[in-house]
């Protein structure tokens, strides 16, 4: 049971099916339930079985994953939001993947652009850092680069919110030919002056493959320290090495 000072309202859209353009849909397990693995009428009753399903479904099929987040920081003694986007394209069975993202490098007062990309095949990963007027590119062996994976699988913030949250199913329907089961997550702790938020929503097809994650973490109300992620998971599509890779080769 959670502490009696947090207030409870649970959201989570778990959608059977899965969105985004490129090659036909990866098909999803035929529904013999109206929930993804780990989900019961109840709630989420396994959440390793439901972020394991998810994993399993994106590596098999690839994806495409689209990623915006924000935090709230003190800088020069003022708030500001710190804004990052991510976009990353994995081919089935991750043989290949592509991620370019973007965000902002805080010192002291200051704050630059930075732009981080990777490229890997089955064998090589291949970093790329542009910051101000300064690139570096490196190297490594695809084993000793698990980091690649969890780019497009996602699956440390899924854990994180399975984790934290309680959700409950607020009700089922069919849309479009597919089971759709409602929830929502939305827990706020009433402690002294600083009351903290964590509420999260998430799309999930039968599969177990999640299709979208929103989540809002605010632990000042009233201050800085609020952080949101949304993440998408659309279909796989080709990807092909970005220009800097093929100059590399040359």
């Amino acid at each position: 049971m959670r502490p009696a000072l947090h207030v409870a309202a649970v959201a989570l859209l778990l959608v059977a099916g899965c969105m985004g353009q490129g090659p036909a849909p990866a098909p999803d397990s035929t529904e013999t339930t109206p929930y993804p693995p780990g989900v019961s009428a109840d709630g989420v009753a396994n959440a390793s079985a439901l972020v394991d399903a998810h994993s399993d479904h994106v590596t098999t099929h690839g994806a495409v994953v689209t990623s915006n987040g924000t935090t709230t920081v003190r800088i020069g003694g003022e708030p500001r939001t710190v804004e990052t986007n991510a976009t990353a394209r994995a081919t089935p069975n991750l043989t290949r993947i592509h991620v370019v993202s973007w965000g902002v490098r805080v010192s002291g007062n200051e704050t630059a652009p930075e732009r981080y990309e990777v490229y890997a095949n089955e064998t090589t990963v291949l970093e790329r850092i542009a910051h101000e007027n300064e690139t570096s590119v490196r190297s490594e062996r695809r084993g000793d680069a698990p980091i690649v994976v969890e780019r497009v699988v996602r699956t440390q913030p899924l854990r994180g919110v399975l984790g934290a949250l309680d959700f409950e199913v607020a009700g089922t329907e069919r849309r479009n030919g597919r089971t759709v089961t409602t929830l929502t997550a939305d827990e706020t702790a009433l402690g002294d002056d600083t009351p903290s938020r964590h509420a999260a929503t998430l799309e999930v097809a039968a599969s177990g493959r999640v299709l979208s994650l929103s989540t809002v973490r605010d632990r000042n109300t009233t201050a800085v320290g609020q952080r949101t992620l949304d993440v998408t998971w659309a279909n796989a599509t080709t990807v092909e090495p970005p220009a800097w890779v093929r100059e590399r080769r040359q």
